[in-house]
């Protein structure tokens, strides 16, 4: 009779089928025919070049390294095999990128989860090019700056999706990404969170997160109607000579923007609307107003989300900043011989 866990496992009974039998093993389209090791997810295989893995990753490569007995249970075609915790689509997504020249362009936007796949083996595995691949995306769509946020080109490197947001924040906080959560959650917010909780349906985001956007909703409400948008309650300029006019401008826009339809738009850039019906002054005034609350506000996000504040989110960048400088400074050497 077989122990589990400390206790003696029940007797099966006939006809009963064990949920710890093996499922047949499937061949991956991943599988060169010379290749010389065999890769493991679940019970899909790979076959591959162990030296090209080794070179990709050190810890590979230190794996190698130990010598390991080889039996008929651990061989498949004379090749041994290795047998690996991660799911199958992220190892067929690395697979993919180190041996068949995929999802390693730049310049074509990837799905967030070959995005995931990247980060979580890259850093198990230290893969650096694909690791770096990824967080390159991560960082530019969801930046630490106000300026670098106005210069984005909205999903010019990762492919939208309707949980984009939902897999950015958990993928964040799986890997310790913590820069990119002040984005990805106030993008979350604006895209209905609230309203989906409000009916008891789950987002799909951890309790922290949900806890930290439930506790940031309201202040950061009012925090927004104090800096981006206190130009809407404060007289307007000093130089205005027709205020009446300029008054029922400021009051349409606060009507039509908020009483009915409370939303985080601080973070949002002018819109040449909210000008109708004001003065040059009026206007001068408020985009000045505007911009100067935006920042303000971008500089209190992450405190409000219960995040440390920009600085110290920053430094989890500087070993990535480091490895793109010297990249950079490759490409250029090369691109000059």
């Amino acid at each position: 009779m077989e122990v589990e866990n400390g206790r003696m496992a029940k007797r099966k009974r006939e006809g009963e089928v064990d949920p710890s039998a093996e499922s047949p093993l499937v061949r991956s389209k991943i599988w060169f025919e010379d290749g010389n090791i065999v890769l493991q997810a679940g019970g899909t295989q790979f076959k591959v070049y162990r030296g090209l893995l080794a070179e990709s990753s050190p810890v590979f490569a230190d794996m190698f390294s130990i010598p390991q007995p080889l039996t008929n249970e651990n061989l498949m075609e004379g090749c041994a095999v290795v047998h690996l915790t991660d799911s199958v689509s992220d190892v067929t997504f690395v697979l993919e990128a180190l041996f068949q020249r995929k999802h390693n362009t730049i310049r074509k936007p990837l799905a967030i989860e070959i995005i995931v796949a990247f980060v979580r083996m890259g850093n198990k595995y230290q893969i650096d090019d694909i690791l770096n691949n990824a967080l390159r995306r991560l960082y530019y769509e969801f930046p630490d700056t106000l300026k670098d946020y106005d210069d984005t080109e909205d999903w010019s490197t990762i492919e939208c999706s309707a949980t984009i947001n939902i897999d950015v924040v958990n993928l964040a906080r799986e890997q310790n990404l913590l820069s990119v959560l002040p984005i990805a959650l106030y993008c979350h917010h604006n895209s209905g969170f609230i309203s989906r909780m409000d009916i008891n349906c789950t987002s799909g985001l951890s309790s922290i997160d949900e806890r930290a956007l439930l506790k940031a909703s309201l202040p950061l409400l009012h925090l927004q109607a104090k800096t981006s948008f206190s130009w809407l309650t404060n007289g307007g300029s000093s130089d205005c000579l027709t205020p009446d006019y300029c008054s029922k401008s400021r009051n349409h826009v606060l009507c039509s923007s908020f009483f009915f339809d409370p939303e985080w738009r601080g973070l949002n850039r002018w819109d040449d609307e909210w000008e109708d019906g004001m003065c040059g002054a009026c206007i001068a005034d408020a985009q000045k107003t505007f911009a100067a609350g935006r920042q303000q506000l971008w500089d209190q996000l992450p405190v409000l989300l219960g995040l440390p504040d920009w600085d110290e989110l920053r430094k989890e960048k500087i070993p990535f900043e480091e490895e793109e400088t010297v990249e950079c400074f490759v490409i250029y050497l090369e691109g000059s011989l």
